[in-house]
């Protein structure tokens, strides 16, 4: 299970001890049919370093929508693992005819939160 508080939600991070910490960064373009789409970002974020949680839970977010132009961050916190993840996505997708054209750059951190304080 994975919560996810905010990026801007210190009650969350003060309670916690970062160990192990790793910055993460991933530029990308394609041009991929929309039935690809999840697939294809996940595979080309995760081959580029970002953790297979933050790359997965980027590809479901922009294959929920046929056009999209933004930014949006999040912090994930997986629970029994102590696992959490920081991070921002701006991206800008567009479909015309069952097919996506998408830029996205991806950046943030992951680390150990090992225990709370």
């Amino acid at each position: 299970r994975t919560i996810n508080s905010g990026p801007t939600d210190p009650s969350v991070v003060s309670q916690m001890e970062m160990v192990g910490m790793k910055e993460f960064m991933a530029v990308q373009r394609m041009v991929v049919p929309k039935h690809l789409l999840r697939e294809k970002v996940h595979v080309g974020l995760e081959a580029k370093g970002l953790p297979s949680k933050v790359a997965r839970a980027i590809s479901f977010e922009l294959d929920e929508a046929s056009s999209f132009q933004g930014f949006w961050d999040d912090f994930q916190v997986e629970d029994g693992t102590g696992s959490a993840h920081s991070y921002r996505v701006i991206a800008r997708m567009s479909e015309l005819d069952g097919v996506c054209d998408i830029a996205l750059a991806a950046s943030g951190a992951s680390f150990n939160a090992a225990k709370e304080v």
